[in-house]
């Protein structure tokens, strides 16, 4: 028989971690958002080392060099731009997220206009189409306070998780687990 005597301790300390992290991104969001663009600084340059080195090792290949080079360059600069300038990063960031939004709801309105000339009426295609343009227009207009309540979102997310997996690890307690 398999021994679970561990596995309500294990869920109890994700839990404890989740609700903790989650109760930080809704007390301070602004540091959450900070933090999150300065992570992904951290693992721009560690891929770009990995580029880099990659490049290093490539160097007498013809088709791999130079890409490898440039990838390695742009992640370095990428990378120092998240982690130096992280307000404006993420500006710049949900700005290039609205545009693709705004793009990717003209394809969605697209399709639905092309399926209704077919004779098939596709609404949902043309709700989900509304509401990506929508929201793209928003994070063009306020960039900064869609960033910030993507900090209050995952904090909602984190805290929810971590109080119904902090639930189940009482229940398998109390069931002997």
């Amino acid at each position: 028989m398999k021994n679970t005597s561990g596995d309500s301790r294990a869920l109890f300390i994700r839990g404890t971690l989740l609700t903790v992290f989650g109760l930080a991104a809704l007390l301070w969001p602004d540091a959450t958002w900070i933090t999150l663009v300065r992570l992904m600084g951290v693992f721009a340059l560690l891929d770009a080392g990995f580029a880099l080195g990659f490049a290093s090792v490539v160097r007498n290949s013809d088709g791999l060099y130079k890409p490898m080079l440039f990838s390695g360059i742009f992640g370095l600069i990428f990378g120092a731009l998240l982690l130096l300038l992280p307000e404006f990063s993420a500006s710049v960031l949900t700005t290039l997220i609205g545009i693709w939004l705004l793009i990717m709801a003209g394809f969605l309105l697209g399709m639905a206009g092309t399926m209704r000339g077919l004779g098939l009426q596709d609404r949902i295609l043309l709700i989900i189409g509304i509401l990506t343009a929508a929201l793209g227009l928003a994070l063009l207009i306020k960039p900064l306070f869609f960033v910030k309540t993507l900090a209050w979102i995952i904090g909602f997310a984190a805290l929810a998780s971590g109080v119904l997996i902090l639930r189940r690890a009482r229940y398998l307690r109390l069931m002997g687990f």
